[in-house]
């Protein structure tokens, strides 16, 4: 097929000929038009031809156990300050929002990993079985909290429409009643309800947005995923094959003695620049969809904290409110309500959610170039090259632990701030749409090595115990909170009449802890710390013995 190599030295300092020999042979490597009609035969079958998922090899989630663990104490911490703590000073702001995007991304995250390989399998994969079993999952606890919760909504029910609920016209109270007949069900904040029945739930609400989207979004990926692979093959092919020409052309002198076809070239693709290609195709389309996951929430904000929906919600007939005066609480309320807008409306947090599936589909991609190494190495054939797949989990334990020391400094200055500063909400919001592309990247260096301090700090027996118990330990929060303070004012009054026109009530959060008793603190905030000891200790015991076997009685119940 080449030329000859006499000829090849004859020519070789003829520049002229030298072009026209690497004319002849790039026409000389294209395939004919039988093999194109062959070629082409062979991509309709192939498109023809339904691909099987397998089951992805087993992938070490456990540092997201210990990452479950430090954002359920984040949350109780913060809600005990903000709701039950002293009212004299400024609650510090533990960045739960930051905690509640992370959960949000592991959940994408977890579920695409144990679920492509069924889901894609359309033939045996049941739509409403997946829904049910997500719901099994969920409910049993979630409905014995509510019903321990119920009597502080109830026998608070005209002050919470008075004074907390966010929906202040004649309307709001529809959206509060609504709010809470959906509550059992999960799909009170599908439609901006929050009607303080276990609150905490709203993120749960969410989440089951997430489960009825997943099945569409996973195969939608699986088709993303053949996308990119076949791009960064394609990439990696013509870059291949005009280096090996070159090299062929100026460093050998020709031929060799012997032909090399398009096949052979393909065949020794570096499968490290493959693997990098791949990445780099993952990493576009994180970035992507992270700037989506900033861009839905603050937009749907600046739409409800609009000038035009201010004034729908503040409506001056509404009996039992004194809405004619506008007061820094009203202008504070306003700002609140946009916020949990855009956080807890599903259909604009699907970017989010949609990273962290991301996230699980190039962690697998990592995993299957690891296996075919080692592989390789058991085999005896694998080359000094392909050993930089492993080094690249060396990389990622130096960057894991670097943005585990960066996020820890970040959230610490963020909390100080936030026990200074009177109104520290613009940091909260940063922290909890923007700051999770560097979240996003810690994950993926949590999953994919096991040689960084990270790793094995999250991988210690304590946090993996309250890992375990983090489902528990959020809902039991609120539960236990208000019980234990019901206790000590000696009254089930936790929604205290907030008094509008008072100077001292400037934000939503001054209306709380406003209990009978007078001004004194009943105890210094460092006191969260026994409180949150309580909690988790709670929280062991029932998920032993209560959470664990309803939830094995439901799933089996449900099928």
């Amino acid at each position: 097929m080449f030329l000859r190599r006499n000829r090849d030295e004859t020519i070789r300092d003829d520049p002229i000929h030298t072009c026209n020999l690497v004319h002849s042979r790039v026409i000389d490597m294209a395939p004919s038009a039988t093999e194109e009609g062959e070629a082409e035969i062979m991509s309709d079958a192939k498109k023809k031809e339904k691909k099987v998922w397998s089951k992805p090899p087993k992938i070490d989630t456990s540092a997201i156990t210990g990452i479950r663990a430090i954002t359920a104490i984040q949350i109780a911490s913060g809600h005990w300050l903000l709701f039950y703590g002293s009212k004299n000073q400024v609650p510090i702001d533990f960045q739960g929002g930051l905690a509640v995007s992370t959960f949000f991304m592991i959940t994408g995250f977890v579920l695409y990993v144990g679920y492509r390989h069924k889901v894609c399998d359309t033939e045996t994969f049941s739509y409403w079985t997946f829904i049910k079993r997500r719901y099994a999952r969920a409910l049993p606890l979630h409905w014995i909290c509510l019903v321990l919760y119920a009597p502080f909504v109830f026998l608070n029910y005209a002050q919470i429409r008075d004074d907390y609920n966010f929906w202040q016209n004649k309307s709001g109270e529809v959206n509060l009643i609504m709010g809470i007949a959906l509550t059992p069900f999960l799909m009170h904040s599908w439609i901006f309800s929050l009607c303080y029945w276990n609150s905490v739930c709203w993120s749960l609400s969410c989440q089951l947005g997430f489960y009825f989207c997943f099945p569409w979004m996973c195969r939608k990926l699986a088709s993303l995923e053949e996308k990119i692979e076949e791009q960064a093959a394609s990439s990696i092919n013509k870059r291949s094959l005009v280096d090996r020409i070159k090299q062929r052309l100026f460093f050998r002198g020709g031929g060799g003695g012997g032909e090399e076809t398009v096949e052979n070239i393909h065949n020794s693709i570096d499968k490290t620049l493959l693997l990098s290609a791949e990445l780099a195709g993952y990493k576009k389309y994180i970035l992507r969809f992270y700037h989506l996951s900033s861009f839905l929430p603050l937009t749907l904000m600046g739409i409800m904290n609009s000038t035009y929906f201010r004034n729908i919600w503040k409506d001056k007939d509404f009996n039992g409110r004194a809405s004619t005066l506008v007061t820094a609480l009203d202008t504070d309320l306003d700002g609140v309500r946009a916020y949990f807008c855009a956080r807890a409306w599903f259909p604009v947090r699907l970017p989010l959610f949609f990273m962290g599936m991301l996230l699980g589909a190039a962690r697998m991609r990592v995993d299957d170039a690891l296996k075919v190494e080692q592989q390789e190495e058991e085999a005896g054939e694998a080359n000094q090259a392909d050993s930089s797949t492993s080094s690249y989990r060396g990389k990622w334990a130096f960057r894991t632990d670097v943005l585990s020391l960066f996020l820890t400094i970040w959230i610490i200055t963020s909390m100080v701030f936030s026990g200074i500063h009177t109104d520290s909400k613009n940091i909260r919001i940063f922290n909890e749409f923007i700051l999770t592309l560097p979240v996003a990247a810690w994950l993926f260096g949590l999953t994919a090595c096991t040689e960084s301090y990270s790793y094995r700090l999250l991988n210690l027996k304590i946090p993996q115990r309250i890992g375990q118990w983090s489902f528990a330990i959020y809902l039991l929060q609120f539960p236990f909170y208000s019980y234990w303070t019901a206790m000590e004012i000696h009254s089930m009054n936790l929604f205290p009449p907030c008094d509008r026109q008072a100077e001292h009530i400037r934000t939503w959060s001054d209306c709380f802890r406003n209990y009978e008793g007078g001004d004194d603190p009943r105890y210094p905030d460092v006191i969260v710390i026994a409180f949150v000891i309580m909690l988790v200790g709670l929280s062991a015991i029932v998920h032993e013995y209560v959470e664990k076997p309803t939830t094995k009685w439901v799933q089996n119940l449900v099928g």
